[in-house]
Order: structure tokens, then sequence, then C-alpha cells
């Protein structure tokens, strides 16, 4: 809850006028608690994107090494 309000006091310091407001932000944290949790799993999957990225240009780099090894011409493009 985020309460928000005010007072007016008299000369003597006493409470004269109270208002105030209640805002009900259950939703708004609920709902960055899920954008939190998918960002998580977000960077979750880029990790394991880039890492599966990063092994395919290696073994891309070793078959056209033992391409070359063999006479052959390497079959895939440098990154």
């Amino acid at each position: 809850m985020d309460e928000r309000g005010s007072a007016i006091f008299s000369d003597t310091g006493d409470v004269e006028w109270l208002e105030g407001i209640i805002i009900d932000v259950s939703d708004r944290i609920s709902a960055e608690e899920k954008v939190k949790q998918y960002m998580g799993e977000l960077e979750s999957f880029n990790r394991l994107a880039l890492g599966r990225e990063k092994q395919i240009i290696s073994l891309k780099q070793d078959i056209n090494s033992l391409l070359v090894k063999l006479g052959q011409e390497p079959r895939f493009k440098s990154v």
C-alpha cells in the first residue's frame, strides 16, 4: 500500500484537518515481479543461444581446418 496524506495543525499543535489517500499497488508489484522473472529467463536463454552459436562457429572452423589438411577448399565462411 502507498499511503499519502496531509494534516493541518492548529496553533496548539492539535490536528484540525486530516486527509489522505491509500493506493493499492499490489498489481503493479506483481507485474514488476513477473517482468523480473521474464528478464531472468530471457537472459538465461540468451546465454544458452550465444554459447551454442560459439560452439557452431568453433565446429565450422574445425571442419574447415580438416578440409584444408585434406587438400580441399574450406566449406564455411569465417565470421
